[in-house]
């Protein structure tokens, strides 16, 4: 299951990771399916996103307009490891 804010909406100032409520409602739904979680996904949410119940977050934006993408990799998936320490 895949929950995703779509560009438009990104483009208003409103991530996926700001509906804390809709990620846990789908999580409760979504019992004994994995849960991904896009759209406005960035450094900084991973620990909100995940302590929703995501299991998966997918960053693209963030990592593909970043100056320098292999150091905002390895920023994201150092707060992912972090945050997904269950």
């Amino acid at each position: 299951i895949c929950l995703h804010r779509g560009i438009s909406e990104q483009l208003k100032g409103r991530g996926i990771y700001e509906q804390k409520q809709l990620i846990s409602e789908a999580r409760k739904r979504a019992a004994g399916f994995p849960l991904f979680v896009a759209g406005g996904i960035k450094e900084g949410v991973t620990k909100d996103v995940a302590g929703a119940g995501a299991d998966v977050c997918i960053a693209g934006s963030a990592i593909y307009n970043s100056s320098n993408p292999k150091e905002t990799v390895q920023r994201i998936l150092q707060e992912i490891r972090k945050s997904y320490k269950r």
